[in-house]
């Protein structure tokens, strides 16, 4: 830890907890009603981070890559879950898919990442591709959950145009074309705009983490692009995958729509 790092008390984090209550006498003053969740999203972001901060200095001091595996197992897990509990209406395929794609993405480009980009040795060096891994697990929930919401919203809504194309001898792809790019696009919305604002108007975690750290901006700056290209590439690879699944949920093998899951969605 260098010489000049700045430690904050436990102290100092409960007088932080006072911004908190800027955001419910907001919302109690306007009658937002999400003073619950704010609360509860408090408590469990201080829980959640403590605990994830004492797990982390374990693995990181018994640097075992079995152990690795299994914190972003666990990772994997959990962004499957919260896709499952997030999503509406609840769908018990949407952990499996959600599971099967994260870990696709994850192998795709963490894992080069850390054996041929930042070349660490071991290339699984925990205090190196988890941060990794683990934004690239969050950013791709978000876009799948995006592309999911959408993808169902907008073929309900153009349920007509829809039949019509089919009726046409379109094939299914065909029949949601619109929908299918326009879905992808709205979960790729957030990468996109994060890639134009980050260093101009948004300065990101990671490079604001390492330049509190102590790390050159320069050095902070060129890990914060490898991470924005892998979020962009993530974001992309997810909201494809969830898109060409879930339409494949909306048809039967012969091209023919399943209103059972189109009720669903009203």
């Amino acid at each position: 830890m260098p010489a000049d790092f700045i430690s904050v008390g436990w102290l100092q984090v409960g007088y932080a907890a006072g911004f908190v209550l800027i955001a419910l006498i907001v919302s109690r003053f306007l009658r937002l009603g999400v003073e619950g969740g704010i609360i509860i999203g408090g408590v469990r972001a201080f829980a959640q981070l403590v605990l994830l901060g004492f797990v982390l200095d374990l693995v990181f001091e018994v640097q075992n890559p079995w152990v690795t595996g299994l914190v972003f197992l666990s990772m994997i897990v959990a962004g499957a879950a919260n896709a499952y509990l997030i999503d509406s209406p609840r769908k018990g395929s949407t952990f499996w898919l959600f599971a099967a794609v994260l870990t696709a993405v994850f192998v795709a480009l963490t894992l080069p990442i850390g054996k041929w980009i930042l070349a660490a040795k071991p290339w699984y060096q925990p205090q190196y591709i988890i941060p990794f891994g683990g934004m690239l697990i969050g950013n791709s929930v978000t876009a799948g959950l995006l592309v999911q919401r959408n993808l169902g919203k907008l073929l309900h809504d153009n349920l007509a145009i829809v039949e019509t194309k089919l009726a046409l001898g379109a094939s299914a792809r065909e029949a949601v074309q619109p929908a299918l790019v326009e879905a992808v696009r709205t979960g790729m919305v957030p990468t996109v705009t994060s890639l134009a604002m980050v260093g101009l108007v948004h300065i990101p975690g990671i490079f604001g983490g390492q330049v509190l750290a102590g790390l050159p901006a320069i050095e902070a700056a060129k890990y914060q692009i490898v991470v924005m290209y892998m979020l962009a590439a993530g974001a992309t690879l997810t909201a494809v995958a969830v898109a060409f699944a879930r339409i494949r949920s909306f048809f039967t093998p012969r091209h023919q729509l399943r209103y059972s899951e189109l009720a669903r969605l009203r």
